[in-house]
């Protein structure tokens, strides 16, 4: 559903059978949403009742106000608390799953880092606003998630991983400065 902020009134809404929306994010300039869900497609075995889940990522056009493209996820995990984020210039999709970070190029579709996580903790992603890093958290409770792992915005390669539970990160407007929430801590 489409609401104006000027007056609250719907303008529009869209029904697609394709997809089952669990988390959404606009892109930048505002054209694109960034759809995380799941696909649901019936068994081709006669008679069976079950559908076969596929964690899915649609990138809806909301000028067209269609769908052009999906990106499969299934391969890390479902698609329920999947974090998709932009890129700041739009060109570049990451998505934090509960086993693996991967960075997709919006334009082709094409995975461009694929990143098993350490543990199945994943809580926060976002690019720092000048588009240099890529910073990634997790958090279980237990001292155990994987922390937070900050990237090269551009060539996805790893530059540093600060250990212990992240529960949370934020990243100033300036790109100078990170801050981590920890249990009693930022």
């Amino acid at each position: 559903f489409a609401y104006s902020t000027e007056n609250w009134r719907l303008l529009w809404s869209l029904h697609d059978e394709r997809i089952e929306p669990k988390q959404m994010v606009a892109s930048p300039a505002g054209d694109l949403m960034a759809v995380a869900g799941i696909r649901y497609t019936k068994s081709l075995e006669p008679g069976a009742l079950l559908a076969h889940a596929t964690a899915v990522v649609g990138l809806l056009d909301l000028g067209q106000k269609k769908f052009v493209n999906f990106i499969d996820v299934t391969q890390q995990g479902w698609a329920v608390g999947y974090l998709p984020k932009w890129s700041p210039d739009g060109t570049r999709l990451a998505i934090l799953g509960p086993v693996a970070m991967d960075v997709f190029d919006v334009h082709s579709g094409e995975r461009v880092v694929d990143h098993p996580l350490p543990s199945p903790s994943a809580v926060a992603i976002s690019y720092c606003p000048d588009g240099k890093c890529l910073v990634s958290g997790g958090f279980t409770g237990r001292g155990t998630g994987f922390g937070v792992q900050i990237w090269d915005g551009n060539a996805g390669k790893l530059l540093q991983t600060i250990s212990g539970d992240a529960a949370g990160i934020a990243i100033s407007h300036n790109s100078r400065y990170l801050a981590v929430a920890k249990r009693g801590h930022i």
